[in-house]
């Protein structure tokens, strides 16, 4: 029972403030460009800040030393991700910029807003500290990978490209260094040089990391309120995706994870990284990223709310197995 109201807690703060964002924009509190506005500011500030203040950390050669395994394991699982959302995305929407977003709900869940204090709270600090190796090649994927094809222009009018080759170059190098990614690399340079921040530096960064998923969460919910009520819960491929990232995965990678640890191939960290990895509901980024760019985020942000309903049912139930078998 722990196991739930822990997962009822964290569901409950995403959902509180997704409310306030909600709320807002129904009462029309806010303007007609704030969801732009706030992901600009999540995208091109914050994100990097946060990015250099975590990974700078983190991303350290002792850690990577002592963290291994969990490193490799986490490049593999990564790698697999990718590999599959795909050719899966098409089972939704055969083409066309909605299949991008499908590929990144698929991709990855929501790790940092969601997965981070839920690991916290459940295994303790050293856990969260091993986890966080695993999920670091997800994470720059998703700074890569994610932002690539969720800011792909060229995909939005049903899948029609444009033809204009140059400018379809010029796009995919300009979001090749952009905010998300110069922050992502800037902070694994600084983890892996034998070089320390002064402590004033981390302070100055603290507060884009507090504040991040504040406002990433009220963005949801102010993109959310530009739909019905009936529209929120009437999407059949919110229910479809959900049910792939909440039951389907968890249980072909959770079995396939506990096979190689009972014939000893991976550790049991590496089993328990992955459960909680490939359990957790859709990424708030989903929204974000697009959004920054004059994008829509409403079908992603569809997938996010009704993963945050269902999370509340699935997560115990993986957890308390997980922490049966380990």
């Amino acid at each position: 029972m722990e196991t739930f109201f822990i997962t009822l807690e964290t569901v409950a703060l995403l959902l509180f403030y997704i409310g306030i964002g909600f709320f807002l924009g129904k009462k029309k509190m806010v303007g007609e460009k704030a969801s732009k506005t706030l992901a600009v500011i999540l995208t091109y500030v914050i994100m990097p800040l946060y990015s250099v203040n975590s990974l700078s950390k983190s991303v350290t050669i002792d850690n990577i030393s002592v963290y291994g395994e969990l490193f490799l394991a986490g490049i593999v699982i990564a790698a697999i991700s990718i590999a599959l959302c795909i050719p899966l995305s098409k089972l939704f929407v055969k083409k066309g910029y909605s299949r991008n977003i499908y590929k990144y709900l698929l991709y990855t869940p929501n790790l940092g807003y969601f997965g981070y204090p839920l690991v916290q709270a459940v295994f303790g600090e050293t856990a969260l500290a091993m986890y966080m190796i695993f999920v670091l090649p997800t994470n720059i994927g998703i700074h890569t990978f994610g932002y690539m094809i969720l800011t792909d222009k060229s995909e939005e009018a049903d899948g029609e490209i444009d033809g204009k080759s140059g400018a379809r170059g010029k796009d995919i190098i300009k979001r090749l260094f952009s905010a998300p990614m110069i922050g992502t690399f800037v902070g694994i340079a600084i983890g892996l040089l034998p070089i320390t921040l002064p402590q004033i530096v981390y302070d100055f960064l603290a507060p884009a990391s507090d504040s991040m998923r504040l406002i990433a969460m009220i963005l949801t919910g102010i993109v959310l309120s530009k739909l019905t009520l009936k529209s929120l819960f009437s999407s059949k491929k919110a229910y479809a995706i959900s049910i792939v990232r909440l039951i389907i995965y968890p249980v072909v990678f959770g079995v396939i994870a506990y096979l190689l640890y009972r014939l000893g191939v991976v550790s049991g960290d590496v089993f328990m990284c992955t459960v909680c990895l490939v359990s957790l509901p859709a990424g708030l980024n989903v929204v974000v990223f697009p959004e920054a760019v004059g994008m829509s985020g409403k079908e992603g942000a569809q997938a996010c709310f009704i993963s945050y309903l269902m999370v509340l049912i699935t997560l115990p139930l993986v957890l308390m197995a997980l922490t049966a078998l380990v």
